[in-house]
């Protein structure tokens, strides 16, 4: 009897509220932020565009927001958490997988929607892995039309660590037992702002092959590490 009384009433707030809506495609790419071609994780959003990091979310107080991601990650699971916003009586849209929710299979897709209730700037992530320190996190913006301060010019920033390989690998070279090259402090090697930083090709200690190329290019190249430094803000 709860159960349907509280899913009546979000079925009535749905009905009532304004809905902004996304439609996300979750999938592997080959892209150098700082310069350095390497794995990350990104999002097409409804248009097909690229984005990395995740396009930013936006919406009004009391909004409906509507997610359906599609995880082409071939062979990871996946979940996107909302961090910063009360899920209040519908947990399983809160994205901690194994917790609220099934992981998203690879080559499935869930649907989530959930009310805009907190006014601020929160950000969403992945919850599983280590994906979120590849790419895959994003701002979500919810805004007052009754604030004062509505209309002031804004400058929005997301700084993160970044490595040059793919974080679960960084991981397990972390994780070892201790050697000379090989230790548990996560150092990092570059910090991307807004996704984009320029990281200084001499101080990579392997033998790099150092062109000015193409995403398209790069793919041909497989696994092979790029730097194109001279590349301004991985343009």
């Amino acid at each position: 009897m709860i159960t349907t009384f509280i899913l009546f009433n979000f079925a009535v707030i749905l009905s009532e509220a304004t809905t902004v809506q996304y439609n996300w495609t979750i999938h592997y790419a080959k892209y150098n932020p700082d310069g350095v071609y390497h794995v990350v994780i990104a999002i097409d959003d409804d248009d097909g565009i690229f984005n990395f990091l995740g396009p930013t979310i936006r919406a009004c107080k009391n909004n409906i927001i509507q997610v359906i991601v599609h995880n082409n990650l071939p062979n990871e699971s996946t979940s996107i958490h909302w961090h910063g916003i009360h899920q209040l009586n519908i947990p399983w849209m809160d994205g901690v997988s194994h917790i609220t929710q099934y992981p998203i299979m690879p080559m499935q897709s869930f649907h989530y929607t959930f009310v805009a209730s907190s006014v601020g700037t929160h950000w969403f992530h992945s919850h599983i892995g280590t994906q979120y320190a590849d790419g895959l996190f994003g701002v979500l913006i919810v805004e007052d039309l009754e604030d004062p301060y509505e209309g002031l010019p804004e400058f929005l920033l997301t700084m993160t660590e970044w490595w040059h390989r793919y974080a679960i690998d960084q991981f397990d070279i972390l994780t070892t037992h201790p050697t000379n090259h090989h230790h548990g402090c996560a150092v990092f090697l570059s910090g991307i702002m807004n996704g984009k930083d320029r990281y200084d090709c001499s101080l990579i200690e392997q033998p790099l092959l150092m062109l000015n190329i193409t995403g398209e290019e790069q793919n041909q190249l497989d696994d092979n590490l790029i730097c194109a430094s001279h590349r301004p803000y991985g343009c």
